[in-house]
């Protein structure tokens, strides 16, 4: 018949230690890794949620604020998600990302920035390719700044 004393005896090479407390280490082991892996995962950019900031700006179409124009901030690193803003009738914007959690803003890096027409409600704003599918629009999103980006579309851009 099994012993059913939790402070039964296990042989240990080097000491005899009580069976409750090797599974109280083993406990403690797979703690101490579970925090080192996730430590090294946040230092190493896969935290990139812990960085998010507020993005806004306006737009403005020859010299006009652009209301109802969609932004997209695309992420230079894929990993990170896309942000996205409609403008007020005043030109503004606030971003949002698309991706975990309802938090306003962007996640810190670099992003090619898309300029587009809504036409469900816009303004009716002629946006180039060069402000949209062409775009070579870049930010970067830096943590503990104030992140205004004032956005000068040029309805006549070269569209070759």
């Amino acid at each position: 018949m099994p012993n059913s004393d939790p402070q039964r005896l296990v042989f240990d090479p080097r000491r005899l230690v009580p069976q409750s407390t090797t599974a109280h280490v083993s406990r403690r082991i797979g703690a101490t890794c579970t925090a080192l892996i996730l430590g090294l995962a946040l230092t190493t950019g896969c935290g990139w949620w812990l960085r998010i900031t507020e993005v806004s700006g306006t737009v403005k179409v020859d010299g006009t604020p652009a209301g109802g124009v969609q932004l997209v901030f695309d992420p230079l690193d894929k990993s990170r998600p896309r942000a996205l803003a409609r403008t007020g009738s005043d030109g503004r914007f606030q971003l949002g990302r698309q991706g975990p959690g309802d938090k306003s803003g962007a996640a810190a890096g670099k992003y090619i920035v898309r300029v587009m027409s809504d036409t469900d409600g816009g303004e009716g704003f002629a946006i180039p390719p060069e402000y949209n599918v062409r775009s070579t629009l870049e930010f970067e999103v830096v943590p503990g700044t104030a992140n205004v980006f004032d956005i000068d579309v040029e309805s006549k851009a070269d569209s070759r």
